[in-house]
């Protein structure tokens, strides 16, 4: 609930603070970008230090798209706790689980928001005026010519001059406020025999650039259904996919960010008439390179996920014996355009009163630059537990073993031209045929897991759980492919009587 009512847009972001141990260190900004930092008890290891994230059992590899409407519970293990999840476990476990059905009538839940989001704080940049006594000081230090006369400061600080300008990178490059918008619909509800919870959910973020020009737009389509075929057997069906596309400007953030902070006060940034000046090094103008005048990069992002499970109760064997399974899909893929243009820039000469415009780019040769990329993830997952639960008198029972098996393959490549002829063709075919190159990979791994769970308790007041897990990966070699991870823990629980006499 807590999630719910956050006005963050990012499930993830919205944990911080919320659960002990548990670390949130956003190193991106960008909207939809997911470079996020998960850790549980700190760093563990030189490499991957983030943690195994489950999503009603599937494997994945991000939760913070998630809408929150949709969750029923997130937990999050770590230490011994997670010890039964084996070796992907030693950074500690997320588990989420979704929303199910409940039998009655339809049920419909409607959530918008909307927000407006600004930099907390942001750097002071020295005005014109101070830089102009700034650079007159460092030159007096060691007895060179002053580069600004009197007349001159006395012209940056009047600030009427447009030769004479004052401009503040930040407040040119950037937007006041980015908009936020989201909408969630969902309907829940069944019978006996059928239960479902089918959930819609639009989300649009707009970035603070002031051009506009970085977006992020994603649609996200679920549906959970429980089918009760036979009193012994239940079977579950759980779609869902997202669909995503995130748009910036042609040029790398850093890029841009790097000339905010470095260009000069006195260069122009826009001229009255509304031209891009010159900016910086190679007509670094940071309001022109955050827009598509630069280019465009366009991330499409599609992740479709399915499970399909049963429930088999054995009471007709044994009392207490029940057998579950499930397969899980996951199918991924993404897909990049990336074009890199120069853009139009312009210097003003007093000699003949004219705008001279003038190429600036950011990449080597000044020359148009495509690429594209696509990468394609596929993954089965099998599962199937056997469980038994009795109480036997002052004695209660409990335990499961199971068999878990992976398998995904990976594929990618990339294409590149230079040299475009025309700026409104960023299509491969018509980059020039020098220099062009292009590159793929494929991959496969998998998994074997065989694990277990033992549990007992007297009178509910001693207990013993014993854990045990065996884990085979392809990513090591023959002879060290399996691991066996256990786990033991021993409990009395205490119950105190506090009571006074009334006398």
């Amino acid at each position: 609930e807590s999630i719910e009512r956050s006005g963050n847009k990012d499930i993830a972001k919205s944990l911080s603070g919320k659960v002990p141990g548990l670390i949130v260190n956003d190193r991106g900004g960008y909207p939809g970008d997911g470079d996020m930092t998960l850790l549980i008890r700190g760093k563990s290891t030189l490499g991957n230090n983030t943690p195994l994230i489950l999503i009603d059992g599937i494997v994945a590899g991000d939760f913070s798209y998630l809408a929150p409407q949709d969750i029923e519970s997130l937990t999050v293990l770590k230490d011994g706790a997670a010890a039964i999840y084996g070796a992907r476990a030693a950074n500690g476990v997320i588990l989420i689980t979704t929303k199910r059905g409940k039998s009655g009538a339809p049920k419909f839940n409607l959530s918008t928001s909307y927000s407006l989001s600004t930099f907390s704080v942001q750097p002071k940049l020295m005005s014109s005026e101070q830089f102009a006594i700034y650079n007159n000081e460092i030159a007096e230090r060691h007895g060179n010519p002053l580069p600004y006369s009197q007349e001159d400061i006395a012209k940056y600080a009047a600030g009427n001059d447009p030769n004479y300008p004052n401009t503040d990178w930040q407040d040119v490059t950037f937007a006041d406020y980015s908009p936020e918008a989201r909408v969630t619909l969902s309907v829940s509800g069944g019978s006996d025999n059928v239960k479902y919870f089918v959930s819609g959910d639009y989300m649009n973020q707009v970035g603070l650039y002031d051009s506009g020009n970085l977006n992020f737009e994603q649609y996200q389509v679920r549906s959970n259904l429980d089918i009760k075929l036979h009193e012994y057997l239940n079977l579950g069906v759980d779609l869902s996919g997202r669909f995503g596309e995130r748009n910036e400007p042609g040029v790398n953030d850093s890029y841009i960010y790097q000339h905010i902070y470095v260009n000069f006060p006195t260069e122009v940034g826009i001229y009255p008439n509304g031209l891009p000046g010159w900016g910086g090094e190679n007509g670094a103008n940071p309001y022109v390179m955050s827009s598509t005048e630069s280019g465009f990069i366009k991330h499409i992002d599609n992740d479709l996920r399915g499970k399909f499970s049963f429930d088999l109760n054995l009471d007709w064997i044994t009392e207490g014996l029940q057998a579950k399974g499930f397969a899980g899909i996951r199918k991924m893929n993404f897909d990049e355009k990336s074009w890199a243009t120069p853009w139009t820039v312009y210097r003003y000469s007093e000699s003949t009163d004219e705008y001279v415009s003038e190429s600036g780019y950011w990449r080597q040769g000044n020359t148009s630059l495509l690429r594209e990329s696509f990468w394609k993830y596929d993954e089965l997952m099998l599962n199937a537990t056997i469980h038994y639960d009795r109480t036997f008198d002052e004695h209660t029972v409990r335990g499961f073993v199971g068999y878990e098996q992976f398998s995904s393959q990976q594929r990618n490549f990339w294409a590149e031209r230079k040299d475009f002829p025309s700026k409104n063709h960023p299509e491969l075919f018509a980059g020039g045929d020098d220099q062009q190159i292009s590159y793929g990979t494929s991959a496969e791994w998998g998994r074997i897991n065989y694990f277990g769970s033992l549990s007992y308790d007297f009178k509910k007041k001693y207990f013993i759980d014993l854990t045990l897990r065996h884990d085979g990966s392809s990513n090591f070699g023959e002879g060290k492919r399996f691991g066996t991870f256990p786990g033991a823990a021993v409990s009395w629980s205490l119950v105190l009587w506090i009571g006074r006499t009334v006398g």
